[in-house]
């Protein structure tokens, strides 16, 4: 029972934490796979609607250039100059103050004209071309220029994320081109705090694996305890494994608690044992001593009177019979040693039985004691012929004796389908309920001259050919059943 309980207040409860613990891992690794998806998809949507919105600059600035030059009758390239430039940027200025955040200009013969950014200056000022936006910008013309429609190029200016984007159309002779810049974009600091973030993440899920693999130990170490302790209840001497994990400490108790019962048992095996023998030998020495002290004053009454054929002949009778009832209880003591190997076979009861009752018969016709039988067919079962005899006889014997004269003893067989039932009744007084519960003990007897030791060697002999005995009652008398295995 208190295994029972270790089972669900330990085992099962660790078991549902082992799960908690697993799906604490999953969604702390879905966690970070989203995170990290999550930056990315930033860059990525950042980048797409800045191409998107350079699109649409682009050619609001092509647009505007070519009715700049259809108005004045001139082609792109005629345009370049000092004082072109100025209302090229005018131009330009128009043209990017809907969108925002996006500078650009033109671009022919690979000079950079009419560059302006409405949202930070005025459009009379010169503005600076870096290198590499330049450099992007060349690049996203010449692809324009080969496949004829808005190229663009993404690259980092050291925290900023710079898109730039060109149309360059075959038939105008100039370049549109816009950028825009996303300050601090990939800010040192911010990457800073997305590996801080990182190696964070990396410690608690290293840290909840450690918990999960010390309840994966905890767990099978769990489990070997209980196979351990279901084991330990039917062999005393099973120890548990004291392997090197966490419950070492404790199946170690276990095992000095299980080695300590272990040796609290064979004490009181022995003190049973020694109890027995008493019991045994005081028995034996009571029962020995009462015909020897009967004996002793027959002898001493011949010794002191003048015997007369008569008493020399009775007072010999009586000492003889002492004597038979003392080499009687000897054997019945030589049967209990167990050392006879059986002869167990499957056979026949009713050759026994038939056997037993011709044995008691001339004793219960003395007494006027009806016998009666009532086999069930003719069952089988499997037995040692002579223990058998002794224990039916035995029963027949003390069921004579309680019967009484005129009285009934009957015995019946009863087959089952694994087992079958001998039952001796008589028609006697009975046992009364405390005596039932010492009916088998050794020594104990409510007849006047017996042994107390007839039923202990009846459930001796029935248990060792692998049956059963018990006092089962009846509506008046005792009875007896014994239960000998088909098999």
């Amino acid at each position: 029972m208190a295994i029972q309980r270790f089972r669900p207040r330990i085992v099962a409860a660790h078991g549902l934490q082992l799960w908690l613990l697993a799906t604490a891992v999953a969604a702390t690794t879905l966690a970070t796979v989203l995170m990290f998806e999550l930056v990315s998809g930033m860059r990525s949507v950042a980048i797409s609607e800045a191409e998107n919105s350079l699109s649409a600059a682009v050619n609001d600035l092509d647009r505007a250039l070519r009715e700049y030059t259809w108005q004045r009758g001139r082609s792109a390239a005629s345009v370049v100059g000092p004082a072109s430039d100025r209302e090229l940027r005018l131009l330009s200025y128009e043209a990017l103050r809907p969108h925002s955040l996006v500078e650009g200009g033109y671009l022919i013969d690979d000079v950079v004209v009419g560059h302006s950014f409405p949202e930070h200056t005025e459009p009379s000022s010169q503005l600076f071309q870096p290198d590499n936006e330049r450099e992007a910008m060349l690049a996203a013309a010449a692809e324009s220029r080969a496949s004829g429609d808005i190229a663009h190029r993404v690259f980092m200016d050291s925290a900023d994320l710079v898109v730039v984007s060109a149309l360059a159309p075959a038939n105008l002779g100039a370049v549109s081109w816009g950028l825009k810049r996303f300050i601090d974009f990939g800010d040192p600091s911010q990457a800073e705090h997305r590996i801080a973030l990182a190696a964070l993440i990396a410690i608690s899920l290293a840290s909840v694996g450690g918990v999960l693999l010390l309840s994966l130990r905890l767990q099978r170490g769990f489990a070997e305890m209980k196979s351990g302790l279901e084991q330990m209840r039917g062999d005393i001497s099973f120890r548990l494994p004291e392997q090197n994990h966490e419950l070492r400490p404790i199946a170690h108790a276990v095992n000095e608690m299980a080695a300590a019962r272990e040796q609290v048992e064979l004490e009181l095996r022995r003190e049973d044992q020694l109890r027995i023998m008493g019991r045994l030998l005081a028995g034996i020495a009571h029962e020995i001593k009462n015909p020897l002290n009967s004996m002793r004053i027959m002898l001493q009454g011949l010794k002191r009177a003048t015997a007369t054929p008569e008493l020399i002949e009775t007072t010999a009778d009586d000492a003889i019979g002492e004597i038979d009832r003392l080499n009687s209880m000897l054997k019945n003591l030589l049967a209990f040693r167990g050392d006879r190997p059986l002869d167990m076979r499957r056979q026949s009861l009713d050759p026994a039985i038939r056997r037993c009752l011709a044995v008691v018969a001339p004793q219960a016709r003395e007494r006027s004691v009806r016998l009666e039988y009532a086999p069930d067919g003719a069952p089988e079962s499997r037995f040692d012929s002579d223990s058998l005899q002794q224990a039916i006889l035995n029963l027949l014997l003390n069921a004579v004796d309680a019967a009484g004269d005129h009285g009934v003893v009957s015995l019946e067989v009863v087959g089952e389908p694994e087992t079958v039932a001998i039952v001796v009744k008589d028609s006697g007084p009975g046992l009364a309920r405390e005596q039932r519960d010492h009916v088998f003990d050794a020594f104990f007897t409510t007849k006047t001259n017996g042994t107390g030791l007839g039923l202990t060697l009846t459930k001796s002999l029935v248990e060792r050919m692998g049956g059963s005995i018990a006092y089962v009652g009846a509506e008046a008398g005792a009875a007896f059943e014994v239960r000998l295995p088909r098999d």
